[in-house]
């Protein structure tokens, strides 16, 4: 079987539940922005965007160290050495947080609500241990064990979310009193439960990886330990670097505007923002099952270099998610129904730009294979570093001018110079000749469908629209010469 089908065979086994849980989460939003006003969403996205880098922080590189090091040393000893020192550093975390966690929701702007922190804390450190042992289950290739635990934990958390936002707040308003684990259930700390269902959600996720989560002691080396740390500290930089160009819009916008327009409206437009956000999510989800396949796949073949199968695999994804793009942008008045209050709508003009920061990301996603393949992981810090400053300039900059519309303006310019930089690089360590011509062409005809489509002619008839789709089909098809008896294979 070639590297492209394997890759698309396991990508379809990890994608089709991500796709699921992504859909199933899209009805969480549906429910949640029907029960929190903009201005208390942007508490739950605010907060989450933080989570982002504590995570990277507490994961430092261990996870692309497994499968690095699984290459070099025995599966046991890199497993326990590894899961051990998340273990112990996830504890020496924990301990303070829980100890100073009035204080740091004190910092944050959010006061009384230290039980925030100690809730996110025990999804990080709960996350962080599940890691390890999810990577595994990729490394012996695995999927279907994988998605099941994956499953669980999405399952739970959004059967609890179900529970609490449609279930009690029905019984509230019809004057009764709901009970979860004998505790009364209020309505006015929607938040808490938003955080308490990801807990148990993540909690199930751990579980399911035990016994194995465990890491045996009498096994653990502390010289492999410090070089497989020598060998990822540069992805833990890289990590948060690219943090910043990911999450910083939606960390820095109440920041920014509240000076301009005060707590309250920087939160509602923050609201805004992250409810439209998810609706680019749709290519970020595809990505990730894409990356969960094809990692492990890359690193099992560095011994035998086949620059043609990374090239025809970046093809194959591009032509993926710019589809993706069209048919969201184009559709854009089905798919913002996935947003139930019509409040939350007057941002949906973001939904394309983002989404076509996400090819860009998808197009970085594989590109920058070449910096772990070579073992110079250096090169990631200099690339997500100088986007970082990018990222940092460009909201600072637009976001007290454009609102929301100028952290979707920098955050598409951010993500189209990741993977410009990262190809740059590669051509003086790790070149692999992809056909930026190809790609370049099916990319700008791609934004001219949904310039037509979205933005000069949003009226379209549905039929018409599905003709400007097929034609991107057909265009691709031309350019990748894919014989079209082969799309009724």
């Amino acid at each position: 079987m070639s590297v492209v089908k394997k890759i698309a065979g396991q990508t379809a086994i990890y994608g089709i539940p991500g796709i699921l849980a992504r859909t199933l989460n899209f009805l969480l939003a549906y429910i949640h922005l029907d029960v929190f006003r903009p201005s208390n969403y942007g508490i739950i996205t605010e907060l989450y965007a933080y989570v982002g880098f504590i995570m990277v922080l507490l994961m430092y590189g261990m996870e692309t160290a497994f499968f690095r090091f699984v290459q070099k040393e025995p599966e046991a000893k890199i497993f326990n050495t590894l899961q051990g020192g998340l273990y112990l550093s996830s504890l020496l975390f924990l301990a303070p947080v829980a100890y100073f966690s009035d204080g740091i929701a004190s910092s944050l702007g959010y006061s009384n609500s230290g039980i925030f922190v100690l809730l996110l804390a025990g999804i990080l450190c709960l996350d962080v241990l599940a890691a390890i042992p999810l990577a595994r289950l990729r490394h012996r290739e695995k999927p279907l064990n994988f998605v099941a635990v994956n499953m669980a934990g999405i399952l739970t958390n959004i059967g609890l979310n179900l529970y609490f936002f449609w279930y009690c707040y029905a019984q509230v308003s019809q004057g009764r009193t709901p009970f979860f684990f004998g505790f009364e259930f209020r309505p006015e700390d929607g938040v808490y439960y938003v955080f308490l269902a990801n807990l148990l959600g993540s909690a199930v996720k751990y579980l399911m990886c035990l016994p194995a989560a465990f890491p045996k002691v009498q096994h653990m080396e502390f010289k492999l330990w410090k070089k497989a740390f020598a060998y990822a500290w540069p992805l833990v930089l890289t990590g948060l670097a690219g943090l910043i160009n990911e999450v910083a819009d939606r960390a820095l916008i109440k920041n920014i505007l509240s000076p301009q327009i005060g707590v309250e409206a920087a939160l509602y437009q923050l609201g805004i923002y992250g409810a439209c956000y998810k609706l680019s999510l749709l290519i970020n989800i595809c990505v990730q099952a894409f990356r969960y396949a094809a990692e492990p796949l890359f690193f099992k073949q560095l011994k035998e270099r086949k620059d043609e199968h990374m090239i025809k695999v970046l093809n194959y994804l591009v032509g993926f998610v710019l589809l993706v793009f069209i048919t969201v942008s184009l559709y854009l008045d089905i798919f913002k129904h996935f947003i139930r209050t019509e409040e939350y709508w007057q941002g949906l003009k973001v939904v394309p730009l983002l989404l076509l920061a996400n090819c860009f990301l998808a197009i970085h996603i594989h590109i920058s294979m070449w910096y772990k393949l070579a073992d110079k992981t250096k090169y990631g810090i200099i690339i997500a570093g100088i986007a970082a400053i990018v990222t940092l300039t460009g909201n600072f900059a637009l976001v007290p001018i454009y609102g929301y519309m100028g952290a979707a303006i920098t955050t598409l310019a951010v993500y189209a110079l990741l993977p410009t930089l990262s190809y740059l690089l590669s051509r003086k360590v790790y070149f692999i000749p992809y056909e930026i011509k190809k790609l370049a062409l099916l990319g700008g005809y791609a934004c001219l469908l949904v310039f037509i489509g979205f933005y000069w002619l949003p009226n379209l008839h549905f039929s018409v629209k599905a003709l400007l789709l097929l034609s991107y089909i057909a265009v691709f098809c031309l350019v990748e010469k894919v014989p079209v008896k082969k799309l009724w294979k």
